[in-house]
């Protein structure tokens, strides 16, 4: 089945590339204008560095909906290729998902991030193939 694995990849290096200073800046920007950001979202300033946390704006969700030709749909999403889990969204059931959703420091989104990208290329890695 066709899926996203190309923007699995490119979220990963994503996440791999993205540097405190990068982070501390968007921090910065959403403490002075928390209005600018999207409020439906599970973390603002995580959403603008990466897409994260919304269907509307994820790489991933919005690649399976170009496929499905459909709203977002996991059944196009590596995830659920990768992972056995019977929820409609499961990239959000890992305490990676977690730690940048709860993220409150630029410090934290760094760690998180970073998290996240090592559980993704572990996953990639196991399942999807070494890139």
């Amino acid at each position: 089945m066709e899926n996203n694995k190309k923007q699995f990849i490119e979220l990963i290096e994503r996440y791999e590339a993205i540097t405190i200073e990068e982070i501390q800046e968007c921090f910065n920007e959403y403490k002075e204008n928390p209005e600018a950001f999207e409020v439906y979202t599970t973390n603002r300033w995580a959403k603008k560095l990466t897409g994260f946390g919304s269907i509307t704006t994820c790489t991933l969700c919005l690649e399976s909906a170009k496929i499905g030709k459909t709203a977002p749909n996991c059944k196009h999403c590596v995830y659920n290729d990768w992972i056995d889990s019977k929820t409609r969204q499961r990239c959000t059931k890992y305490e990676t998902y977690q730690a940048i959703s709860e993220a409150n420091t630029p410090t934290d989104m760094f760690i998180a991030m970073k998290g996240r990208a090592r559980f993704m290329r572990e996953l990639l890695n196991e399942k999807g193939g070494e890139q």
